[in-house]
């Protein structure tokens, strides 16, 4: 998520957060919690279905894309359940199924 996309969804989502300067280029935030000060980064969101997320991504369209990213807002029917699954380095949604591995040979 893009620096304006993370402000928008604190906004949304009623958190205080801070921008610390990162060397990499790679902005760390820190949001505040009844808790104290804590670390925050977007790709820790548990639900991408939060609908602060959602909004603020909506909103600001391609705006919203950090460098690499392209965050795309789809509808899945109610009754599937789903999940994220990352591949090197990408992510798509999936509905969750049972799998099963036997033991890895070499």
């Amino acid at each position: 998520m893009s620096q304006e996309a993370v402000e928008l969804y604190a906004k949304y989502a009623g958190l205080e957060i801070t921008v610390a300067p990162d060397p990499w280029n790679c902005p760390t935030y820190y949001i505040t919690t009844a808790r104290g000060v804590q670390l925050w980064r977007p790709c820790w969101l548990d639900s991408r279905d939060d609908p602060n997320l959602i909004r603020a991504v909506s909103e600001l369209g391609k705006q919203a894309n950090a460098d690499g990213s392209q965050l795309t807002i789809i509808e899945i029917p109610a009754d599937i359940e789903w999940r994220i699954v990352a591949e090197d380095g990408l992510e798509h949604v999936e509905e969750k199924h049972r799998c099963w591995y036997g033991p890895l040979t070499t």
